[in-house]
């Protein structure tokens, strides 16, 4: 493709924004956008929507019906991207595509398919990272696009990594953008069985047990993973009818130097 691909933006909260800049970098304006509405809906849209007030809006799960199918296909769209897009898009938007349809995804597939991604990984000690691949019509099991690996750190919460992916995706994002552009884009199968989980899920880890058994690193892990910015995610225990949220930070003591490095010299 020698011209500047149609693509339809499908996308919420800061990094929506940040894509949508992205591609305005690139020449690229979306001919659409699909945005959340309700309780799913970020205030950071308001700033997505003030960049190009004259393009079509499709709220909420609008581009599901069909009108919304018949105004996408409408548009000759080469792409839709979706940004942290809280919607399964389905099969019948797909075939509106004449390339295809790209998510940006806050975890290293196939492990963390689905939501809470940073809290999973370290529950589950999985890798970590952003993934940008293909939609079919299954929960971000389509083909690999592009990757970047996101290290778990000791002092990590799922919050502090829920950052650093964040600035991962935007990374990945930016590699993709010209290869995008000249429809170069690679897929490759997602290799095994890897993880996933819905919303619910984190739910039946949350409780402590103030009698349980367990180690002071299986503690921590689990504190870690359950320390977001939100208090509805946080681990709690309940004492003499109260129930008590539980959020940690860990930092490294700069104060105490590291240890050396071990060299192991060949024999």
């Amino acid at each position: 493709m020698k011209y500047a691909p149609r693509i339809a933006l499908a996308a919420n909260r800061k990094i929506g924004v940040q894509a949508l800049r992205l591609l305005l970098q690139h020449q690229i304006e979306p001919v659409a956008f699909l945005v959340p509405k309700g309780r799913d809906l970020d205030e950071s849209v308001c700033e997505l929507l003030r960049e190009l007030p004259n393009t079509p809006v499709l709220y909420g799960k609008e581009f599901r019906s069909a009108g919304g199918v018949s105004q996408l296909y409408s548009l000759d769209l080469d792409y839709l991207l979706s940004v942290h897009f809280p919607y399964i898009i389905p099969k019948s938007v797909l075939n509106t595509l004449r390339i295809g349809a790209l998510n940006l995804h806050p975890g290293y597939l196939p492990y963390n398919r689905g939501w809470h991604t940073p809290s999973w990984a370290i529950l589950e000690q999985t890798p970590y990272g952003a993934t940008l691949h293909w939609m079919d019509d299954g929960l971000d099991t389509g083909d690999v696009a592009l990757q970047r690996r996101v290290e778990v750190q000791p002092s990590d919460t799922a919050d502090t990594l829920y950052a650093r992916v964040l600035a991962a995706e935007i990374e990945t994002l930016r590699e993709a953008i010209p290869l995008l552009i000249a429809n170069a884009l690679p897929r490759a199968a997602q290799k095994g069985f890897g993880t996933e989980h819905v919303k619910a899920d984190l739910n039946s880890v949350r409780r402590l047990d103030l009698n349980e058994r367990v180690t002071v690193k299986e503690l921590l892990q689990r504190i870690r993973a359950l320390t977001t910015n939100h208090d509805d995610e946080a681990a709690w225990f309940e004492l003499e009818g109260e129930r008590y949220l539980v959020q940690l930070k860990i930092r490294r003591d700069r104060s105490v130097a590291a240890p050396p490095l071990k060299i192991h010299r060949a024999a």
